[in-house]
């Protein structure tokens, strides 16, 4: 979703609140959200736009350990600050530029000329809160790596003696 914050960008001091209920996102190839629920604050200070809120979602992602789908409440916390210039002259009017910070041309953009993007900008908090080792429970088992068992299911008859060992050319040299 795109906001139009015009309004607020060309009037010091005006502040306005949107309440959020967007839809989910999908991340990447393994992780994707539920549907947002919160709010932001839009804040004109000066020489800056403030961003402010709480967003509530579920996380939906892959256990790498035993490759299970699980869910995990995520809590948004926005805090973002944008540079404002404004441009004008008699003839053409006003207009106003927002800078971010990133120039990265990979990086979404959150703003076009004035209008902001909310969809990006939640992405962006989203893909922050992806673990680097996503586990659906902390005492996860995993699989077996001879026969790819779920051990949280239940064990398997494999013997680790009967696993080759990466390491077992190692042992020659002792």
């Amino acid at each position: 979703m795109k906001l139009d914050l015009i309004e607020i960008l060309l009037n010091v001091g005006r502040s306005m609140a949107y309440p959020v209920n967007e839809p989910g996102l999908r991340l990447d190839e393994e992780a994707s959200t539920t549907d947002y629920m919160g709010s932001l604050r839009f804040t004109n200070s000066g020489g800056a736009l403030l961003v402010e809120g709480r967003i509530s979602s579920r996380l939906r992602m892959v256990c790498s350990r035993c490759l299970r789908q699980f869910e995990q409440s995520i809590s948004l916390s926005i805090e973002e600050q944008f540079a404002i210039q404004i441009h004008g002259n008699r003839s053409t009017g006003r207009s106003v530029t927002v800078q971010e910070e990133d120039e990265n041309p990979d990086a979404g953009r959150i703003f076009e000329g004035d209008w902001f993007n909310l969809t990006e900008m939640l992405r962006q908090h989203s893909l922050l809160e992806i673990p680097i080792q996503p586990l659906h429970d902390e005492n996860c088992s995993g699989l077996c790596p001879h026969c790819g068992q779920d051990l949280n299911i239940k064990s398997c008859s494999c013997r680790e003696d009967d696993m080759p060992s990466p390491f077992a050319v190692l042992a020659k040299f002792r």
